[in-house]
């Protein structure tokens, strides 16, 4: 595709744009996206492009999605799939930034995380070991390390990653992370409804390169930057990580461990408005290999 960066893409309508190997580098404004701190939806077209150039269960794909200068409002998260870099011009130039008045109050800006398997929960056990029921487990084996998010009720399992073990067509047992002991949840509050149970994978090659990432003091945004698959050549380089109130890079998990995670020039600036924020948050149980700082 040989374009200027202006919108050659309207995927109003749905559909889907998809590249092959050929083409490894494309231009966000081609699906919409303008950086003229008006425009709220950004997210929508930077999802679409990155969309086009991720990954498949048959294909390595990947490349860059390359925004131009400007400060590009978001109204909702942009999930960075496996081999995706997201690059803008300048890392002071180019800024991704929450727009408060119509934040829909995701706790990420940039999420980096591959969802393999998504199930919908309908009921957890208040027991020992705690079950969870859903609607199917076929695809799913014992020992599958799998993250509870969006419980009402039952809070005490949401963002937690658990090992699991499958008990029957639609239940399964959780199990404290990387063991097989199951979960007391006898004295958690009980399930009320919703959630997912997700089983998560690790990412290659996801990067953020020249941007300001900001998140514009929202209290909502409690991770700014959240990166629980980072794996090998994953990182940030030459980012601006700015005005966030709690952390501004999360790394946990990893599905398997960072190995050559790179923060590379990377500066934060909590916001000002934050009693307490942590620019790098680790959990020191994802490092398995080595994380570079520079």
């Amino acid at each position: 595709v040989t374009s200027g960066r202006t919108q050659i893409f309207d995927l109003s309508l749905g559909g889907e744009i998809r590249f092959g190997v050929t083409t490894r580098i494309v231009y966000a404004e081609w699906w919409g996206a303008l950086g003229n701190n008006s425009k709220t939806d950004n997210q929508t077209p930077i999802q679409q492009a990155i969309h086009a150039l991720e990954d498949s269960p048959s294909t390595v794909i990947g490349g860059y999605v390359l925004l131009s200068g400007g400060i590009y409002l978001c109204s909702s998260y942009v999930k960075l799939s496996n081999r995706v870099a997201l690059k803008g011009s300048n890392g002071r130039d180019t800024v991704l930034k929450v727009n408060n008045a119509t934040w829909d109050g995701s706790r990420n800006l940039v999420l980096c995380r591959n969802e393999a398997t998504i199930l919908n929960i309908t009921g957890i056990t208040q027991a020992n070991p705690c079950v969870v029921t859903v609607s199917d487990t076929s695809a799913l084996i014992d020992g599958y390390v799998m993250r509870i998010e969006n419980v009402g009720g039952m809070t005490q399992v949401n963002d937690i990653d658990f090992s699991i073990d499958v008990l029957s067509a639609t239940t399964i047992r959780l199990n404290a992370y990387g063991t097989t002991t199951g979960i007391d949840s006898t004295a958690y509050t009980a399930y009320t409804t919703g959630g997912t149970i997700t089983r998560h994978i690790s990412q290659f090659h996801v990067k953020l390169e020249d941007l300001t990432v900001d998140a514009n003091d929202n209290v909502d945004v409690t991770r700014l930057v959240y990166a629980p698959s980072w794996n090998e050549h994953c990182g940030t380089r030459r980012c601006l990580i700015y005005n966030y109130t709690l952390s501004g890079i999360k790394i946990d998990s990893n599905y398997g461990g960072t190995s050559t995670v790179g923060i590379d020039q990377t500066e934060f600036f909590a916001s000002a408005t934050s009693t307490y924020a942590a620019g790098l948050d680790i959990l020191s149980s994802a490092i398995s290999n080595w994380t570079n700082y520079s």
